[in-house]
């Protein structure tokens, strides 16, 4: 799994993200949906946290009066995504774990690993 992460122009905060170490990174977002019965649009909060790694680096152009194009692409080995207040999935690589909507469908792979 990869994480593309698009900057308009160079900042510190982009350029130290390409460090050759793992990050941990928080993404806030909140999704609405209508509701047809009360005829209302309703707001959730949605949280995806990533562990990751930087896989892929571009700077960009340097033109004048435009974007610089900054992009990144982060190697994923961990996520976990919830929707308003529920952890929804939990995907955890290096440790042999995939949880979704509250069932773990690698837990049977970690016994048989002697892991769990």
């Amino acid at each position: 799994m990869a994480l593309t992460l698009n900057f308009r122009v160079v900042t510190d905060s982009s350029l130290k993200l390409m460090a050759p170490k793992g990050h941990n990174l928080s993404c806030y977002g909140s999704i609405q949906h209508f509701d047809g019965g009360a005829g209302s649009i309703i707001e959730v909060p949605c949280k995806v946290y990533v562990q990751c790694l930087p896989k892929k680096k571009e700077v960009g152009k340097f033109d004048s009066g435009k974007t610089t194009g900054t992009k990144m692409e982060m190697e994923i080995f961990y996520i976990k995504i919830s929707i308003d207040g529920q952890e929804m999935v939990e995907l955890d690589k290096l440790n042999y774990k995939y949880i979704v909507d509250g069932v773990d469908y690698l837990a049977q792979v970690r016994v048989n690993l002697g892991l769990g």
